[in-house]
């Protein structure tokens, strides 16, 4: 789903045939807001900032160099992606579907999306890793 944005890039724009060709090639559904609802861009606002934010915790937590802003960026997005939305979120436990699971259609479960978390190692941790086979090892 894509929300035309005032600012947006020419590009991007709905007079743009061929980003409208691209986008009806990989079943992408284009939703274009009013330039005058706020609230739409709001939220495109609210979520890059919070994508950013993570992006920006995961280099402070490992004192990641700059250069590595992309790599912490790929994985802000798929911790993003695990985690239920607080909107979604209607139970005490704070359990709910997660963007994974839901944009899977259910091919990938609730119980994947944890294990997927229980597994993630931060972006830049330093690693043991232990080759047996290889000459010298022993």
């Amino acid at each position: 789903m894509f929300e035309y944005l005032e600012d947006s890039a020419g590009e991007w724009d709905h007079d743009a045939t061929d980003f409208r060709e691209r986008m009806q090639r990989l079943g992408v559904e284009v939703v274009w807001t009013s330039p005058d609802d706020k609230r739409a861009h709001a939220r495109g606002e609210n979520t890059m900032r919070q994508i950013e934010m993570s992006m920006k915790a995961i280099m402070l937590e490992n004192s990641l160099p700059i250069e590595w802003w992309e790599d912490a960026l790929r994985q802000a997005i798929i911790l993003r992606n695990l985690v239920p939305a607080s909107k979604n979120v209607k139970s005490g436990d704070g359990d709910a579907i997660r963007p994974l699971e839901q944009l899977s259609g259910g091919r990938i479960s609730r119980r994947e999306c944890d294990r997927r978390l229980h597994h993630l190692i931060l972006v830049g941790t330093p690693c043991l890793v232990a080759t047996p086979k290889v000459k010298g090892l022993t």
